[in-house]
């Protein structure tokens, strides 16, 4: 009587349960692994299928995963709402997120340059490059870079001159032509053919997270002796990569 009565209970509930392969099904008549749900579940910390707060959502606790488009969402606070988890960053985090898409530009001078003080270089063809960093967002004929809000992005670059008559150094920076501000470190250097022979070629380094869609260029800050420097396309490149 009591077995009548086990199997008419879980019959009632949608459990079937097969004495050959000791196997447990719910929904389902076949069960392959010892327990199998052919359905949505829920439990106290996890349930496969996310609902909205208006749509009996409310039951979300710190730290309860759920399954939204087929991944998994950890709740940060308790709270729910009818934003779903992938839109909703405050209240849920994804807990299997893809790896971002590589965004990077490196590009080098493809001629000489004459560049006066306060201009940028612009004689420049990309090598190699991804993301919204690459041609979308490099103007080959203007020298400049546009770098997308919230992202940080390293910023290099590394330059040298042709050496002419009176002429001394080159200091050279990124500038944030939105902002209208040098940027990170500056670049300095002796011409590369200067008859004293005290070539150098340091680079010129910069980190930026822009809060809005910001555009960037290289620019010579100062000449020493003239006023223009011709730059050497065989050392001139720059570097942007998104981190």
């Amino acid at each position: 009587m009591k077995t009548k009565l086990t199997i008419v209970v879980f019959a009632l509930l949608g459990f079937m349960a097969n004495a050959q392969t000791g196997n447990v099904g719910v929904g389902t008549s076949s069960p392959t692994e010892k327990l199998e749900v052919n359905g949505n579940y829920k439990d106290s910390a996890f349930s496969t299928t996310w609902k909205s707060q208006t749509n009996g959502g409310t039951y979300y606790t710190s730290d309860y995963i759920v399954i939204y488009n087929g991944t998994f969402y950890k709740n940060l606070t308790g709270t729910n709402t009818d934003a779903t988890p992938d839109a909703d960053v405050t209240n849920w985090v994804n807990l299997c997120p893809v790896a971002p898409t590589p965004e990077f530009l490196h590009a080098r001078m493809n001629a000489d340059e004459n560049v006066q003080v306060n201009n940028n270089i612009d004689n420049l063809t990309i090598l190699a490059s991804a993301g919204n960093v690459g041609t979308a967002g490099f103007s080959a004929g203007g020298g400049t870079v546009t770098l997308t809000a919230g992202v940080t992005y390293k910023l290099t670059a590394a330059l040298n001159a042709v050496h002419v008559a009176n002429m001394d150094y080159v200091v050279y920076s990124w500038y944030n032509i939105t902002a209208g501000v040098n940027i990170g470190n500056r670049g300095f250097f002796y011409a590369v053919n200067d008859p004293d022979n005290i070539s150098s070629q340091p680079t010129a380094v910069a980190y930026i997270t822009p809060t809005v869609t910001t555009t960037v260029d290289l620019r010579i800050i100062s000449v020493g002796g003239v006023t223009t420097a011709t730059i050497d396309a065989e050392y001139g490149y720059i570097t942007v990569e998104a981190l």
